[in-house]
């Protein structure tokens, strides 16, 4: 099963027909269930999951896989927290957009500086994203001993982020 959901997935790549491209959707949906009664706690196929049904317009179904692969791996390197913030924001939910979005820069403070800001469904939450990363780091400071080498790399970023958005 695996082979044929990413044949399918390379086969869709070239097709330039809408209706097309969402028959080998949904096609690949039903290859990667397969997949996924395999190996159930995979991080990246219930990850490509998630974007296929975001693909397919299903964000619901979307969040769903997002949050199983944040829960298997909580500083996934895949934007999985990006991904899912998205999501939310198709479903209007800003509040959890956000959240979704400042563990994003929580997990990758680089993302707060990426082009994806420049998106207008992005560019009016930036400032409550990043205040929301700051009191995650924040929280995380105030959490650990002031000797923890840790808590050195914490306050780097907190400083970095304060004066890369003028805070």
């Amino acid at each position: 099963p695996i082979q044929a959901a990413y044949e399918v997935l390379k086969i869709r790549e070239t097709v330039k027909d809408q209706k097309e491209f969402q028959e080998l959707t949904q096609l690949a949906i039903l290859n990667f269930k397969k997949v996924l009664n395999a190996a159930p706690n995979d991080t990246a196929f219930n990850q490509v999951m998630g974007v296929l049904y975001a693909e397919a317009n299903q964000p619901q179904e979307a969040i769903n896989y997002f949050n199983k692969s944040i829960k298997l791996l909580p500083r996934n390197p895949l934007y999985a927290y990006y991904s899912l913030g998205q999501e939310y924001l198709k479903l209007k939910q800003n509040k959890l957009a956000i959240r979704a979005l400042a563990l994003q820069g929580f997990v990758d403070p680089s993302f707060l500086t990426s082009p994806l800001w420049n998106q207008p469904s992005l560019a009016t939450i930036k400032q409550p994203v990043v205040k929301e990363t700051l009191t995650l780091f924040t929280t995380l400071l105030n959490s650990l001993n002031p000797d923890d080498s840790r808590a050195r790399i914490v306050t780097e970023n907190i400083t970095l982020l304060r004066w890369w958005f003028n805070l």
